[in-house]
């Protein structure tokens, strides 16, 4: 009750001085308080802009650091893939090579040179199927093998090609997870 008293008395005041007032002294205390209060919200739309601009060069910053990072672990990834791509195509050539050496003239066939004949002149017996390998003929130091069918030796090839591209591909993972930037915080907003 008495802040209404007051301000009452306050306005009441200020009523007798402005009907008191020329209409030039009344224009000039509102265009007063105008400017103050256009200065008062320039200041604070100036110090809002910086303070967002301050922000915005903050997130240019991160934002520059982390395509930094981005276009550096694509470069490693295309390194390690070149390394492995180089690695497997020389790999899979030797083993073309190896392949190309076991395939001997036409499908599934091998080479194997002719039995000698026993000293005696008469022919060696031809040792059974199920022989185990310690009673197999030994020509020139070297153990003969039979050649499985051409199906089986390239079915023996897709194994091996898959099998060193599975490798090559375990591979290039494990070093893209090494590269890798592991991130565990969540981004700030």
């Amino acid at each position: 009750m008495p802040a209404l008293i007051i301000a009452k008395a306050i306005l009441g005041r200020a009523w007798g001085w402005l009907s008191h007032a020329s209409l030039w002294q009344i224009v000039s205390i509102c265009l007063c308080v105008f400017i103050c209060v256009q200065h008062f919200q320039l200041v604070s739309a100036r110090h809002s802009a910086a303070k967002w601009e301050g922000l915005a060069v903050n997130y240019r910053r991160q934002l520059d650091a982390e395509t930094e990072k981005n276009k550096a672990a694509e470069k490693q990834t295309a390194q390690i893939s070149k390394q492995l791509r180089d690695r497997t195509d020389e790999e899979n050539r030797r083993i073309a090579g190896d392949a190309d050496a076991l395939r001997l003239r036409g499908p599934g066939k091998a080479v194997c040179p002719a039995l000698p004949s026993s000293p005696g002149g008469h022919q060696q017996a031809a040792p059974s199927s199920d022989a185990p390998v310690a009673q197999l003929p030994n020509t020139r130091g070297a153990e003969l093998i039979a050649l499985p069918f051409d199906d089986t030796i390239g079915f023996g090839k897709s194994y091996d090609e898959l099998l060193n591209e599975n490798k090559a591909w375990r591979d290039w993972h494990d070093q893209v997870l090494k590269v890798w930037p592991k991130t565990t915080e969540a981004p700030a907003h």
